[in-house]
């Protein structure tokens, strides 16, 4: 009875095993290689950001412009931008200005709304790869 039973022989079951659990290797490897690298760039973006202390000084509603301050300590990170908003930041238009911050600075807002009481300023990195920026804390006047 057992001499007509046909099966896989221990062989090519072995051989079919090895492949699986190379594919399986593969598969998991480019995943953690993939979360890895990215993981590794924020951290980059968020280690520049520690040193960047750039923070408005003044608001001028009338003028729509922003004055903003770069602390001494920070002027050897550079920043590729700032982004500056007058009032509410979720509606109200943002402007950015490309190019890095050294001392202080007035930034015109021109779309800002009159009767704005308060400035949002932060300080962005562009990612080299993508273009995509990278923002770093808020800072807002009044404090």
């Amino acid at each position: 009875m057992l001499k007509n039973k046909k099966g896989v022989s221990e062989a090519v079951m072995t051989v079919i095993m090895i492949v699986l659990i190379l594919v399986a290797i593969g598969v998991i490897w480019l995943v953690v290689q993939g979360v890895l690298s990215r993981g590794s760039s924020t951290a980059d973006y968020s280690t520049k950001c520690l040193g960047i202390a750039i923070v408005p000084t003044a608001l001028d509603p009338t003028a729509k412009t922003v004055s903003i301050e770069r602390e001494a300590t920070s002027v050897s990170t550079p920043v590729d931008g700032i982004e500056v908003t007058l009032g509410d930041t979720n509606t109200n238009p943002k402007v950015v200005r490309e190019g890095d911050i050294v001392a202080s600075t007035k930034v015109p807002v021109p779309n800002a709304p009159i009767n704005s009481i308060q400035a949002t300023v932060r300080a962005y990195f562009n990612d080299t790869k993508t273009g995509e920026a990278h923002y770093c804390n808020i800072a807002v006047y009044p404090q």
